[in-house]
């Protein structure tokens, strides 16, 4: 257990050391993974009231700081960001690569869904293949916390649905040997249909126990 003071103290620390902490912070209507400047930045007293297609953040009676639910941002776009500067090109066209060294980082609150994610990740990409990480021993320093709680090309809603299902939760292990499923319930809670993915497989499953009973 580390109080609220000594939690700041460890983001002032570890930015001392050369780090780069990440972690939860609210920024407009959600709870987000950013970068922090200082303890102050954590969501102390925030909470997330998240259902299917629904979240909203709202005060808490206490100032826990990791009392919230998973967020819309994931810690893969720091392990593997999305965009990347290479380049710089100055006004004669001369060319300037740039270094892929880049500041460690430390990852602040990751809950245990959150690792098996990152886990994944890199059976995914292999070992040590993160294009932020240049070697084995830059993998993130992770502080871990207890949970408080484009175009398709398939024509159908029932095969988009269907791939929907199945994708992480069934080819994942023909691919990976592992579900993609880690638990965070991210789907559920912004899904913009309000689907809730446990209580869809929980019915395919009593539909599968029926079938068979039928055919007994």
């Amino acid at each position: 257990m580390i109080d609220r003071a000594r939690l700041d103290r460890l983001v002032e620390v570890l930015r001392d050391a050369g780090f780069r902490v990440i972690g939860p912070r609210l920024r407009g209507s959600a709870i987000v993974l950013d970068e922090l400047d200082s303890g102050a930045q954590l969501p102390g007293g925030w909470g997330v009231e998240a259902g299917p297609g629904r979240y909203r953040v709202q005060r808490r009676a206490d100032d826990a700081v990791f009392a919230h639910c998973a967020g819309p941002g994931f810690w893969k776009e720091f392990m593997h960001p999305p965009h990347r500067k290479l380049t710089d090109i100055g006004a004669d066209l001369t060319v300037e690569t740039l270094s892929r060294t880049s500041a460690p980082l430390a990852f602040l609150g990751v809950r245990g869904c959150d690792l098996a994610a990152l886990g994944i990740l890199e059976h995914v990409l292999g070992d040590a293949a993160y294009p932020q990480v240049s070697a084995p021993d830059r993998r993130p320093f992770v502080v871990a916390v207890e949970c408080a709680h484009g175009g398709s090309v398939r024509q159908s809603g029932a095969s988009r649905y269907r791939l929907w299902l199945s994708h992480k939760l069934s080819t994942w292990y023909d691919q990976f040997g592992s579900s993609g499923c880690v638990g965070c319930g991210r789907c559920i809670a912004w899904c913009p249909a309000g689907i809730d993915l446990t209580a869809e497989v929980a019915r395919l499953a009593e539909l599968d126990a029926e079938a068979a009973d039928d055919h007994r």
